[in-house]
């Protein structure tokens, strides 16, 4: 009886360190899309400083596309976690 009881509860840990490994990917992609369009927002300015106004449109709508991109992995963390 004792080998089985501490199999359950080793393949619950391994289930908790997976759902915590996932949880841990969604939140290390959020941060490279909020990284890069912080970039991206850096490199508009830049460009609109410039006079290169087309450059800073595109850059702006790159940094926008990333931010949409770290909300959308922030949400699916949001839910592993209430599941």
């Amino acid at each position: 009886m004792r080998t089985s009881k501490t199999s359950h509860q080793t393949e619950t840990r391994r289930g908790s360190v997976y759902k915590n490994l996932k949880g841990f990917k969604s939140k290390k992609k959020a941060v490279i899309h909020l990284y890069a369009a912080e970039k991206s927002n850096l490199e508009a300015r830049e460009h609109y400083e410039a006079g290169n106004h087309l450059k800073a449109a595109k850059s702006t709508t790159t940094a926008q596309n990333h931010f949409n991109l770290a909300i959308k992995a922030q949400k699916a963390d949001l839910k592993k976690h209430n599941n």
